[in-house]
């Protein structure tokens, strides 16, 4: 689990639960999951605490969608 300090969780601690990183979004890390022959979850999670994630069969377009969606956040935007 990652830890928080004060309002922001640990970078390290993050990257080791989300080892995927974007270099043009430097706060937030990534993961894929296989959940089930073939079903893949992408989740993202920011060094504030947002998060976001997608879930289908294709991983490559699920990792595209979750990284778009936290552009989404850093704009201001809901996603």
């Amino acid at each position: 689990m990652t830890q928080m300090n004060a309002d922001h969780i640990d970078l390290v601690a993050l990257s080791s639960e989300f080892p995927i990183q974007y270099p043009q979004s430097p706060e937030w890390r990534f993961r894929l999951s296989e959940v089930s022959n073939g079903h893949y979850v992408a989740e993202g999670r920011d060094r504030r605490g947002r998060s976001c994630s997608t879930e289908g069969n294709d991983p490559e377009i699920l990792l595209v969608e979750c990284y778009q969606y936290a552009c989404q956040f850093e704009a201001g935007g809901h996603a």
